[in-house]
C-alpha cells in the first residue's frame, strides 16, 4: 500500500477513498509501495536508456529467482509431508527474503538514475 497501515475497514470506505487523510500521498519510503514508485519515476524521466538498464538487471534477479523456484517448491512439499506448518513458515520466509532483496535492488537502481527534475532546478 502507499499509505501506511489502516484498518482494512476504513482504507476501503468510500469516505476514505473520496476523503483520504491530509497526508495520504506523502511518499514514505519506509513502505514498498514508494521504493517502486520513485523507481517508476526516475526511468520515466529519461525512459529510453533508464529502461534498458532496468530491464537487464531486473531479467537477472528475475531468472535467478525462477532458477531456483522447482528448488524450493520440492523442499515446500517435503516439509508439507510431515509438517505442514514449517513448509508454511518456510515459503513465507522465503517470500520476504524475495520481497526485501527486490527492494534493495530497487534501491540501487534509483541510486544508479538521478533525480533529473533536481538537477534541472
Amino acid at each position: 500500500a502507499f499509505c501506511g497501515p489502516i484498518d482494512p475497514n476504513t482504507q476501503f470506505s468510500l469516505k476514505h477513498h473520496f476523503e483520504p487523510p491530509a497526508r495520504a500521498f506523502e511518499p514514505d519510503r519506509r513502505l514498498a509501495w514508494w521504493t517502486f514508485k520513485t523507481l517508476q519515476d526516475r526511468v520515466r524521466q529519461d525512459f529510453p536508456p533508464r529502461v534498458e538498464t532496468a530491464r537487464r538487471r531486473w531479467a537477472a534477479f528475475e531468472q535467478r529467482v525462477f532458477a531456483g523456484q522447482a528448488a524450493v517448491e520440492k523442499k515446500a512439499l517435503e516439509l508439507w509431508k510431515t509438517d505442514p506448518k514449517a513448509a508454511r513458515a518456510y515459503l513465507t520466509q522465503h517470500c520476504a527474503d524475495l520481497a526485501a532483496e527486490a527492494i534493495r535492488k530497487a534501491e540501487k537502481l534509483i541510486a544508479v538514475f538521478p533525480d533529473l527534475a533536481l538537477v534541472r532546478e
